[in-house]
């Protein structure tokens, strides 16, 4: 059973790994580039074995011996095929370019022990918190994981199972489809969706790193992932077993992968039809994966417009659609077959969602409560993000400003997004807010994350002693003209 585990794991893993590396030609960061292919392999390889599995599961039947034979036969032939491009790329990456700097402190020096430390504790939570919530809980029973059984267990009758008796019957089925194909490979077992949930988990810890230590420097990789660890819910999430963590990832990765190809820093076409695939995939995970979707279609076409001209967006935006078509083609099959109304959308008509809308109590609350539950779920990371923006100070380097602005748009959007449905929810106001607002926080405080440290100066420039740290990428000079002063923070100090 674990050997069966391990290939269903480890097989998609492996095959994503050189498509992604075959599309990302990445020649610079190499601290930071393995992690993040690595991460975006994970994460896609279970988005995209869930919806091989869903497709089988409609067209044949039941998963067996077939099933397994052709999706193993079907990773190896696309690994195989993108390993010789990917092998490619690699000879013919430019080596990494550092000038001298001066050397890093103590302090810099203990901040990989410091984060591989938090991950370890991380990794030490999920596994106790599993020992209490083997089952995770109540909307993993009665939703995720039902569906996941519905799936493995429902025979050619697992669509009757999805009526409009069942909870919330209308929410899509990635995180079902993996723990369900993961049973099929090894059989039925308690900690399969546990297991789901904790590998995307990984992925999304690993995108962070690597995607922040490439465009900037493997410290600030580090503190990027301290400060996505210091929120506790990452690791509750997970234990739950919710869709919520599937959801940070794919939220993450989308934004990451699109700053990549806004910055130059992988290949245009590339970086935006990995976006757009990553943002269908969070379409297929949760609803709020919809609103992301036009949030970040529109993002990309006005940040496109701004900074490439309206040529630029055109060619951006149809590279994003075009990675992302097939899987937005599922969720609508998926959601047109269901016929069941979402509970938020069902209870709308005009007068209501007018009134509901022009009612300023409704906007007390809910500002109220996310402000309150802000503040009681980012704990450390309303007061360390100030922090560090005052010490650090606004990096100079300009280039990451169209990932950074597209990050800070997506995240406002996004906002104002989740505020409008709680606003017009027909159900009980508080409750509901109550109840949501600190899984919508967690879900887009990756996001955060990586908007600020592109936003901010690496900590090494707190150690300069003259010369701004050059770019790592020869072909796409990010330094600052020569002799240009230190950063701007308070707590910079210039050479003398």
């Amino acid at each position: 059973m674990i050997t069966a585990l391990f290939l269903a794991i480890a097989l998609p893993t492996w095959a994503m790994y050189h498509v992604v590396g075959a599309g990302l030609v990445i020649t610079n960061g190499k601290s930071g580039r393995l992690p993040l292919v690595l991460g975006l392999a994970l994460g896609l390889g279970l988005g995209l074995t869930a919806c091989s599995y869903l497709l089988w599961r409609v067209a044949v039947g039941a998963p067996d011996w077939r099933y397994l034979a052709c999706e193993s036969i079907a990773l190896l032939v696309v690994g195989l095929f993108a390993r010789q491009r990917h092998l490619a790329n690699q000879r013919g990456a430019l080596p990494v370019h550092v000038e001298s700097v001066a050397p890093v402190s103590g302090i810099l020096r203990w901040l990989p022990w410091a984060s591989w430390a938090t991950l370890l504790l991380t990794a030490a939570a999920l596994v106790l918190g599993y020992r209490d919530e083997p089952m995770g809980s109540s909307d993993a029973w009665c939703i995720w994981n039902h569906r996941a059984r519905v799936l493995h267990r429902g025979g050619d009758a697992w669509q009757s199972f999805l009526t409009a008796e069942a909870p919330h019957a209308d929410y899509p089925l990635l995180a079902p489809a993996c723990s369900a194909r993961l049973w099929a490979y090894g059989g039925e077992t308690r900690w399969g969706p546990w297991l789901v949930q904790s590998l995307f988990m990984g992925a999304l810890c690993a995108v962070i790193y690597g995607g922040v230590a490439l465009v900037t420097t493997r410290s600030m990789g580090h503190l990027a992932l301290l400060a996505l660890l210091a929120d506790v819910r990452i690791a509750q999430l997970a234990v739950t077993q919710y869709a919520e963590t599937a959801l940070q990832f794919y939220f993450a990765a989308a934004v990451i992968a699109a700053g990549l190809a806004a910055t130059k820093t992988a290949p245009r076409v590339a970086g935006y039809a990995l976006s757009g695939l990553l943002a269908a995939l969070a379409a297929w995970t949760k609803n709020e994966g919809i609103m992301f979707v036009a949030v970040a279609g529109l993002t990309i076409v006005i940040s496109s417009a701004w900074y490439a001209g309206w040529r630029g967006a055109f060619e951006n935006t149809r590279a994003w659609l075009a990675g992302g078509i097939a899987v937005l083609l599922l969720v609508a099959l998926y959601k047109l077959s269901v016929q069941v109304d979402n509970d938020l959308v069902a209870g709308q008509n005009l007068s209501d969602t007018w009134q509901r809308l022009t009612d300023l109590s409704r906007w007390s609350v809910v500002l109220g409560g996310a402000g309150r539950i802000t503040a009681t779920v980012l704990k450390a990371a309303v007061v360390l993000l100030p922090l560090a923006a005052m010490a650090l100070g606004p990096s100079k380097d300009r280039s990451l400003r169209p990932a950074a602005m597209l990050a800070v748009a997506v995240l406002a959007l996004m906002s104002a997004g989740f505020a409008l449905v709680l606003i017009t929810t027909p159900n009980d106001l508080q409750w509901h807010v109550n109840t949501s607002v600190d899984r919508l926080i967690s879900q887009l405080f990756p996001i955060a994350i990586w908007a600020a440290a592109c936003w901010l100066a690496a900590p090494e420039h707190l150690l300069e002693q003259g010369k701004y740290i050059p770019s790592l990428r020869p072909d796409f000079d990010r330094a600052q003209p020569q002799g240009h002063a230190a950063g701007t923070g308070p707590f910079y100090r210039r050479a003398g």
